[in-house]
């Protein structure tokens, strides 16, 4: 079978992406698939690469999906361009399976306020937020009393990776933070904070099988789960799975909401869906990742390796996903 993996991309997160296209190109010919392999430049052009870490040769072939003959696509672009889902629609054009969500499921979560608005409209707890396009303002103050806190998280509303995220405790550093949010794009998320614990649970099939794993705690030094300790410092976080001290009653609901908001988006594939476990046991929604990290310290795979399912055997599946 013959499968083009794609990964670079014009987006922030193209670093993680060649870092997790590394591991998924050598677990996929090691489960015997034909890997073609396709790296998108900082200018969005395709072209043809012989190994992830030999991808700028001087006069590399274009690529061009309706020309070449692949089985699948795996879509390895964590970002816009990729997790967005835009070659979940270019695959879907021409008729060619591609691993993960489709255009539509990938479009919500990757709007984190669209997402939080669906998962509300399906019964589910979400951090409190207020979404801000740019060329509007608001106060600090008013933010305070409308979210009911002191401390505010600052987010691009189409970004990931914890990139152009900020903490905000004062009016200065809250006009900081929108300003650094607006230049990744042009709607932003506020958010109360929420302390507690960081969790996450992995989800993989389709709405007629939907599994789970176990739950997997994140705690880290930095006071939030910022990009380079999700991808950069092997010590920066700490990745613990299974949580621990989490009560059979946390886990099983954990796991209903992670398999509830996958339904409710419209999810297919995979999906990463993160979590907040407040102080005073509220279980909160943070946000679903549809093509989430396959580095070698990202949490996805490593949950599924801790059910059972080798690295190799869930690319397998997850090929066998597209293909259904």
């Amino acid at each position: 079978m013959k499968v083009l993996l794609v990964f670079g991309g014009e987006g922030s997160e193209r670093d993680v992406s060649i870092m997790s296209a590394r591991n998924v190109a050598t677990a996929m010919r090691e489960a015997g698939y034909d890997v073609m392999l396709a790296y998108i430049t900082r200018n969005g052009e395709w072209l043809a690469a012989d190994d992830v870490d030999n991808m700028n040769n001087p006069g590399g072939k274009s690529v061009s999906l309706n020309q070449i003959d692949v089985d699948v696509i795996f879509p390895l672009i964590h970002g816009k361009g990729g997790e967005d889902g835009m070659i979940a629609f270019m695959g879907a054009s021409l008729n060619i399976p591609v691993v993960g969500c489709d255009l539509e499921a990938s479009r919500i979560a990757w709007d984190k306020d669209l997402c939080k608005q669906t998962l509300e409209q399906h019964g589910l707890a979400v951090v409190p937020w207020l979404a801000l396009r740019k060329g509007e303002t608001v106060a600090y103050e008013s933010v305070k009393e409308k979210l009911d806190s002191d401390v505010l998280f600052i987010k691009p509303a189409r970004e990931g990776s914890s990139i152009g995220v900020s903490k905000a405790t004062n009016e200065q550093e809250f006009a900081d933070a929108c300003e650094l949010a607006f230049d990744y794009d042009d709607k932003i998320l506020i958010e109360k904070a929420i302390f507690g614990r960081e969790l996450e649970c992995a989800v993989l099939g389709k709405a007629s099988d939907v599994r789970t794993t176990e739950i997997g705690e994140i705690t880290t030094d930095s006071g939030f789960y910022d990009y380079d300790s999700k991808y950069v410092s092997t010590t920066a976080s700490t990745l613990d799975i299974p949580a621990k001290n989490l009560s059979s009653e946390q886990v099983k609901t954990i796991q209903d909401y992670a398999k509830r908001a996958f339904i409710a988006i419209g999810g297919s594939g995979l999906s990463r869906v993160d979590f907040f476990l407040a102080t005073d046991g509220t279980i909160y929604i943070n946000e679903i990742n549809t093509m989430p990290g396959f580095t070698n310290i990202s949490m996805y795979p490593k949950l599924w390796q801790q059910a059972g399912l080798s690295y190799a055997d869930l690319i397998k599946e997850l090929i066998n996903l597209a293909i259904d």
